[in-house]
C-alpha cells in the first residue's frame, strides 16, 4: 500500500534523511520518500498506515 502523511517536524534536510534512513530500514518498507518543501513522508509498504505512523513518531516527528 502506499501512503502519504502530513509530518511536522521536518526543519532541515538532515531532519530529511534521518526519518527517510528510519523508514528504509524497516523491512515492510519499500520505498520512503520525505519531502522537506511539502512537509510529507510518501511511503509504499507491506504494514498498515499506523505501523508506519509508529515508526515516523518514535522518530521524533509528530504526524499531523
Amino acid at each position: 500500500m502506499k501512503y502519504e502523511f502530513k509530518v511536522e517536524g521536518l526543519m532541515c534536510e538532515k531532519c530529511v534523511a534521518r526519518l527517510q534512513n528510519v523508514l528504509t530500514a524497516d523491512e515492510n518498507i519499500s520505498e520512503a520518500v520525505v519531502s522537506l518543501e511539502n512537509k510529507t513522508a510518501t511511503v509504499e509498504a507491506a504494514c498498515g498506515a499506523d505501523a508506519v505512523r509508529t515508526l515516523i513518531e518514535d522518530a521524533g516527528f509528530d504526524v499531523i
